[in-house]
């Protein structure tokens, strides 16, 4: 079963590192993405496709004073590291990955396709 990012986990991740919070009940309302019923239920594929509803969620949803994009990715990123993954991928294809998602040049399968090839377990270097 995969485990939900909870407002709780990632409020003080962001403040910790900077952040600011413009709208609390926005970033609840993103990060509510991940309950909300997904086509293919498969529970490899599921993870990758709340990660990156998650990330798309918190763009929309613009809960930050500034830097929404990046606040969306330390989301994408501790929903993963909850669930005993984290991303291995080099800057520039990080920042594609952010740049294409915020343009919505890709979209949910997209993301989520970069997302589990980006991926590894927790345990592994």
């Amino acid at each position: 079963m995969i485990k939900e990012l909870k407002i709780t986990v990632l409020l003080p991740q962001l403040e910790r590192i900077g952040f600011r919070v413009r709208d609390e009940r926005a970033l609840e309302r993103a990060l509510s993405s991940q309950s909300q019923p997904v086509e293919h239920k498969d529970a490899d594929d599921s993870l990758w496709i709340q990660a990156a509803g998650v990330f798309e969620s918190v763009i929309k949803h613009r809960p930050m004073i500034e830097r929404n994009e990046a606040a969306a990715w330390l989301a994408m990123n501790v929903l993963l590291a909850i669930n005993g993954q984290r991303l291995r991928a080099d800057s520039d294809s990080g920042l594609q990955f952010v740049q294409g998602s915020s343009g919505m040049e890709l979209d949910k399968f997209d993301r989520a396709n970069w997302i589990d090839r980006h991926s590894v377990p927790m345990h592994r270097n």
